[in-house]
């Protein structure tokens, strides 16, 4: 998803290249952008795991005697949590590099409409 809005974001960039902002600040800012929409992925579905459960809990022990025990963070879910956050890391370099060595002239060319 953030390689194909890098298509869409190229003119923003050499923008920003334009007026000065370095090769590392744009990768900078696109690796924050992905770490910050994955944690709001993590903790929407944090929320709602944490709410299904609460909600199904009595539920599921009435009807089909099946007891779960409410969700709570523990080491095996900050493991989890920790190699998403690093996936997403690593992937997102991947747009990051590309944004980080494209061309600035190449880009203000694209600029004419």
């Amino acid at each position: 998803m953030l390689l194909s809005s890098m298509s869409a974001r190229r003119r923003e960039i050499a923008i920003m290249r334009a007026i000065g902002a370095s090769p590392s600040f744009i990768f900078l800012i696109i690796q924050v952008e992905a770490l910050l929409i994955s944690i709001a992925g993590i903790i929407i579905a944090l929320v709602a795991i944490s709410m299904g459960v609460l909600f199904s809990q009595t539920y599921l022990a009435e009807n089909y005697g099946i007891v779960i025990n409410y969700f709570s963070m523990n080491s095996q879910m900050l493991i989890i949590v920790s190699v998403v956050l690093f996936s997403t890391f690593l992937l997102a370099m991947i747009p990051a590099i590309s944004a980080y060595r494209m061309a600035l002239h190449d880009s203000l060319g694209m600029m004419t409409t």
